[in-house]
């Protein structure tokens, strides 16, 4: 029978009811609610400038952000990779180099640290800590780098140093950027991911093997055959092949038959490479887990997933005094990026437990020592107090490279010399032009004692 006077879960005489039902209205409100910094609306204006190609208006804000300290130490990286983007999109090729090459120096200071730094850390809610960067932001900083040496014509000791630097890079992350797995593993027997959980999502046996970008080994093959470095041409045209072979449905729809040969090909007077891009790299949301009981307590966790859009292209050509020219489709980075974090997910999830188990266990023990010097009531504060703190404290990070480009089309023409009248076509499954630029004049000289020359342009489109 109910009690004068409201309902029996709120009665006086029984205070676990009553502290369990503010318990879920507690977290249902803080669940329901988010905490939006300066530095969120930021990143969120800048995603809706990127969505609309005002890549001028997109560099300012980044540059506005950074002079309001937005973005400070914690966030510095976004900074460094942001900018860069920004500044190659508007052919601010000088800039962008600083940009990247700031990133590229955080990251390498930051994987270097040691285990014990890592594991020491494990504490930190990853949202709150530095931001380190993902494997996929590591190698395409050094991609975009390549690409921005080749704009600016350097190609021996500019973009091929990139190239060297980006298939090192690759070797390592593919052999070891997982290698903290089993060491963070070992801090909690009940760390494993479970599979039925996050089997969709995650990739859980892949033995950190690194998913390598086929943009970055083509734009090596063409940096080093304008270079004359035939043996480094050979092996990267060779690496081209062998990953759009061995990650068929994980970078999109490459064929490697539109590139044999590179490894082999001639430079030329007159080489002209064009790179197009299409669409919006991934942006990261939440994925909330089923709940796990922890001391007694339904606990929540949430892993960051990729998520994007596929870009309304499926083709794109170049348009040369009237002729058309279909550029090869090099790789979707947006994929690549989903596939590179997806083998991570296990490590994320295995950290955040350790966290959460860590704070239960915490919040455990006090509401015990609550219970025995100050009563029931010094309990309920506890329990209440600290699952809300782990509440507020396990948010994903949901921080990555928001100025990324979702796609890359590619091809080396060669041209005559003369003026010539140039634009990029994007087209649509149906082969409806989506989106083109405006006519502009390339000149290419005529080549002194028919020496090779290469021309770099590179085009974007964000849809």
């Amino acid at each position: 029978m109910t009690a004068r006077g409201g309902h029996p879960a709120l009665r006086a005489s029984d205070p676990c009811a009553r502290a369990a039902a503010l318990l879920a209205a507690l977290l249902a409100a803080l669940l329901a609610t988010g905490c939006e910094t300066a530095l969120d609306r930021h990143r969120r204006e800048l995603g809706e400038l990127h969505a609309q190609g005002r890549y001028d208006a997109a560099a300012q804000a980044i540059e506005k952000a950074n002079q309001e300290r937005l973005y400070g130490e914690t966030n510095e990286l976004l900074y460094h990779l942001d900018s860069g983007s920004a500044a190659l999109a508007t052919g601010d090729r000088d800039r962008a180099l600083r940009g990247f090459t700031a990133a590229e120096t955080f990251m390498d200071e930051r994987r270097s640290e040691t285990a014990g730094d890592v594991l020491g850390s494990l504490l930190i809610n990853d949202s709150v800590a530095t931001y380190r960067g993902e494997p996929y932001e590591d190698i395409y900083a050094n991609v975009f780098k390549m690409l921005a040496q080749l704009e600016l014509g350097r190609v021996q000791g500019g973009a091929t140093v990139e190239a060297r630097r980006a298939a090192v890079k690759a070797s390592v992350l593919r052999d070891e950027y997982l290698k903290l797995e089993p060491m963070v593993r070992g801090q909690s027997k009940s760390g494993e991911p479970p599979r039925g959980v996050i089997s969709e999502i995650a990739s859980v046996d892949t033995g950190g093997e690194f998913v390598e970008s086929p943009l970055g080994a083509f734009l090596s093959a063409v940096a080093f055959m304008h270079a004359g470095d035939r043996n480094d041409q050979l092996v990267a045209g060779r690496r081209l092949r062998q990953a759009i072979e061995a990650q068929r449905g994980l970078i999109g729809p490459a064929d490697p038959a539109p590139f044999e040969g590179l490894g082999e090909r001639d430079p030329k007077p007159g080489d002209v490479l064009f790179v197009a891009f299409s669409g919006r790299g991934p942006r990261k949301v939440p994925f909330r887990l089923p709940p796990l009981i922890i001391a007694g307590a339904p606990i929540y966790l949430e892993l960051p997933v990729l998520k994007w859009r596929e870009s309304a292209v499926a083709r794109v050509r170049v348009v040369v005094d009237g002729g058309a020219t279909e550029l090869d489709f090099v790789e979707s980075m947006a994929r690549v990026a989903n596939e590179n974090h997806r083998r991570q997910l296990p490590l994320i999830y295995t950290r955040t437990f350790v966290r959460t188990a860590a704070k239960a266990a915490a919040v455990y023990l006090g509401s015990k020592a609550a219970e025995r010097s100050g009563g029931t009531g010094a309990q309920i504060g506890v329990l209440i107090g600290g699952l809300a703190l782990m509440v507020i404290t396990e948010h994903a990070d949901l921080r990555c490279w928001e100025m990324l480009p979702g796609q890359a089309h590619a091809r080396v023409m060669t041209l005559s010399p003369g003026e010539h009248s140039v634009r990029v076509e994007w087209l649509s499954a149906g082969g409806g032009v989506v989106h083109a630029t405006p006519p502009t004049k390339l000149t290419i000289e005529p080549a002194p004692n028919g020496e090779p020359t290469l021309r770099t342009i590179v085009e974007y489109y964000w849809d």
